[in-house]
């Protein structure tokens, strides 16, 4: 592996094109319903090594990786995750680091994918296993930490608009 720096490097390079079709009524749940779909393909082909899927479903996987993902981060980050309230601010600056952590592991796994499509093979079944399993795992505990956030959010809200 090469070990190249993200693509977007917090930012999604494609200027929100590839972002999850969640659309102007989206929230936060739906856009996880996407990822989470993302996230159960890696999962399967962590399950499958040594077999592969076919290079299209990797290329398929690489391009959410690099792309997709960065692009609903920052989606979050813009417009499901604002608050003005003091009280979120350090939650909504680990939630950033915490994308941009994550999209780390996204670029190196796209990588090692990358690597199966251009072999034919995985290089280090376990190794890429490990990898895999881990960046869903840590996806899945940081969405669910996004949605918790989220409902503390909503429920702030909901108390200023009734006072």
């Amino acid at each position: 592996m090469r070990f190249k720096r993200p693509i977007s490097g917090g930012k999604a390079r494609d200027g929100g094109a590839n972002r999850p079709a969640s659309g102007a009524g989206g929230t936060l749940q739906s856009d996880h319903r996407l990822v989470e779909g993302v996230l159960q393909q890696i999962e399967a082909i962590a399950d499958l090594l040594p077999s592969l899927p076919p290079a299209e479903t990797l290329e398929v996987i690489v391009e959410s990786l690099r792309y997709r993902l960065p692009a609903h981060c920052l989606h979050e980050e813009e417009e499901l995750l604002r608050s003005d309230a003091p009280e979120f601010a350090p939650a909504l600056a680990l939630l950033r680091q915490e994308h941009v952590d994550n999209e780390w592991i996204a670029a190196e796994l796209a990588e090692a994918f990358e690597d199966c499509i251009s072999t034919g093979r995985a290089a280090c079944p376990e190794a890429l296993g490990r990898l895999a399993r881990q960046y869903f795992v840590l996806m899945r505990r940081h969405m669910a930490w996004e949605e918790l956030i989220a409902a503390r959010m909503d429920k702030l809200s909901t108390q200023d608009d009734q006072s």
